[in-house]
């Protein structure tokens, strides 16, 4: 019989079949995939055969000779390929694993405010991927004066897909207000020394009340 073939898998841009790297079995690849089979067969009458996944161990009708075979579909692909020749003498059944994800993961943001706080404020990136799954979520701490929509970061996903996850309205103000105090000479008739007025100001989050005074 002849040799198991050896494979070795390709992972490809989406949607073009121009360019190409070499990606393992079993790891999770962001475009196109192809295994390519190779190695010595039969000299006098053998070829390559794909093998379907429902009939691992024989040539099926169904089976198509060549030593490449494309994938274009998303999700976890296993591609059987064997060495037969013409009377049907094979070698072992070799496999290689396409992991396929090129859909960016979706992110769930939390933890903003529309109120002023003078402490921190965390928010927070949830992860979702239905296909090669997140590698982890995210998280921001924001401690200096912020009065903005602020995204928690960007997440990805198992096959190298990213996303930048929904801002989050965060309003942190940690300077304090202050005052101004303002003194005009008093009018004879009232027979007033000084008109003093103190303002109080805040150009961030603003003031809680009116401070305003004069004597």
């Amino acid at each position: 019989a002849p040799s198991a073939p050896t494979l070795t898998g390709y992972g490809y841009t989406k949607n073009t079949w121009n360019s190409s790297k070499i990606i393992p079995s079993n790891k999770w690849h962001n475009g196109y995939g192809m295994v390519r089979a190779s190695g010595s067969i039969d000299t006098l009458s053998g070829g390559v055969y794909y093998v379907s996944e429902a009939d691992k161990s024989t040539v099926t009708s169904g089976s198509t000779r060549g030593s490449d075979r494309q994938v274009t579909s998303q999700n976890t692909h296993t591609v059987y390929f064997k060495a037969c020749d013409k009377v049907n003498n094979c070698s072992a059944t070799k496999s290689f694993v396409l992991k396929l994800d090129w859909t960016a993961p979706g992110c769930n943001s939390s933890g903003g405010n529309g109120n002023w706080t003078n402490g921190n404020r965390t928010i927070s990136g949830t992860c979702t991927d239905g296909i090669s799954g997140c590698v982890g979520n995210v998280s921001k701490t924001i401690s200096t004066n912020t009065n903005s929509s602020v995204s928690p970061g960007t997440v990805r996903d198992n096959a190298g897909n990213t996303t930048s996850c929904p801002g989050q309205t965060v309003k942190v103000d940690k300077t304090m207000p202050y005052v101004t105090v303002d003194i005009q000479p008093g009018t004879f008739e009232d027979n007033d020394g000084f008109d003093v007025t103190i303002t109080c100001h805040d150009s961030l989050s603003g003031l809680s009340g009116t401070f305003d005074k004069s004597y």
